[in-house]
């Protein structure tokens, strides 16, 4: 369940990280992709790894 909970909190950060509101600098915006790739390879990361505990 880590694997799930840090996929969704890379996910749903994502859009946040790339406001330019937040203090960040506008290059940082270029990090956005990769924060939900790695989210997403987390979660479903964590799916396998539940699906294989459960089996």
């Amino acid at each position: 369940m880590k694997h799930l909970g840090f996929g969704l909190l890379a996910v749903c950060a994502s859009p946040v990280l790339a406001h330019d509101g937040v203090h960040l600098h506008p290059h940082d915006s270029a990090l956005t992709p990769w924060l939900m790739g790695i989210g997403a390879v987390s979660i479903l990361a964590g799916m396998l790894i539940a699906a294989r505990r459960r089996a």
